[in-house]
């Protein structure tokens, strides 16, 4: 293939990582063309590639996954498989399968469990180190063969509940007797100058550095941030200034939910804030131009967790006659056609270290809809 050196190790990752998929799991050039004009390829769509054996496997809840495994209805390698090929058009590695083989000879010459979560799959961001997985950030420099994956998991989870849907969950929490106060914080404003800032500390060296390597292009949505080359780095008493007013902030914002304990009516602060993730209801490649909703969240070093909560609707989704976008970025992504149909979601955050907390909180607001919508 001719092009420039990332164009080349893109293709040749990507045919690397789709000779890695078993025959009988390449999809005929007719069921992709489908696929690509059908604006949901979950649920309907996808199931019919699959048997009724598959469909259970990679719909179940995890808590009754991992009761499949300890009965052994299902066994480890029959769990990924399943998952593997429902993946195959995120061209998921089946590295996998050898991973559960070995679960299951564990199993059986021992009868013990690796783990709680034993042949249990599950996804990691493309930015955690993982035994026999490249970790890349989705960078070509690092002949990253796993982008599309990020992109097609964030299409289909990252929506924003507009007025009319913010009423839905909040109605669905306060049903069930849980008390349900305004957010009033310090200024999102001031994180979100506060995050670019800190990202322009280096005068973007770290992602030139990167780049060069392959003389790999800055993607549009950021080349105004990075220019046309590395810039000088922030000098260190700026950056000393830097610091401090990160830590005033966030030692403001803890302040500020400590404070919450007078207005909950339970005695004690808020558990958790219900946010949006993004002004629209889904990512259109090449267009994803704010991340506001989530950067404050970086800032903090939050906890945070996205829960889907209902679908788009072009028929209700429709701007009020008052309606005016905060932001030049808002208008844009104002597009109740285009989104039609796209899952919609919401945020679930916590303070440092409440991992746990936030996913208990998140299960138990699913359990909360679940009854709602019934």
């Amino acid at each position: 293939m001719s092009g420039l050196p990332w164009q080349r190790v893109a293709w040749q990752k990507n045919m690397a990582t789709l000779a890695k998929i078993p025959p009988e799991w390449i999809l005929p050039e007719a069921v992709l063309e489908e696929a690509a004009a059908t604006r949901n390829i979950t649920g309907p769509f996808i199931r019919k590639l699959l048997n009724e054996e598959e469909v259970t496997i990679t719909e179940a809840p995890t808590a009754q996954l991992i009761g499949y495994i300890r009965t052994r209805q299902y066994s480890a390698k029959e769990v990924a498989a399943a998952y593997c090929k429902r993946a195959a058009f995120a061209h998921q590695l089946v590295d996998a399968i050898e991973q559960a083989v070995n679960l299951d000879r564990q199993l059986r010459e021992t009868v013990a469990f690796a783990g709680p979560m034993h042949g249990v799959p599950v996804s990691l961001k493309d930015q955690f180190h993982v035994k026999y997985a490249e970790t890349t950030m989705g960078r070509i420099c690092s002949h990253s063969g796993r982008i599309l994956w990020n992109v097609l998991y964030q299409a289909i989870l990252r929506a924003i509940l507009l007025s009319n849907r913010r009423k839905f969950i909040v109605d669905a929490v306060k049903h069930s007797g849980h008390t349900v106060i305004e957010w009033e914080p310090p200024s999102h404003e001031e994180a979100l100058a506060l995050h670019d800032i800190i990202l322009d500390t280096d005068g973007g060296g770290d992602v030139w550095r990167q780049l060069n390597i392959l003389h790999e292009a800055v993607i549009p949505q950021v080349s105004e941030r990075f220019g046309n080359g590395p810039k000088d780095p922030v000098p260190t008493l700026e950056l000393l200034d830097i610091v401090l007013k990160h830590k005033a902030y966030v030692a403001r914002y803890l302040e500020y939910w400590a404070s919450t304990v007078k207005h909950t009516g339970t005695g004690r602060a808020v558990d958790a804030v219900i946010l949006p993730v993004a002004p629209h209801a889904a990512v259109i490649p090449g267009e994803y131009f704010h991340c506001g909703y989530t950067e404050f969240v970086n800032i903090l070093d939050f906890t945070s967790a996205m829960l889907p909560v209902t679908k788009a609707d072009k028929n209700v989704n429709v701007a009020h006659g008052d309606f005016k976008p905060l932001t030049p970025n808002h208008e844009v992504n104002w597009r109740a056609h285009t989104y039609d149909g796209a899952l919609v979601c919401v945020q679930l955050m916590g303070r440092k270290f409440e991992e746990e907390r936030i996913l208990g909180i998140a299960m138990r607001v699913e359990e909360l809809l679940r009854k709602l919508t019934k």
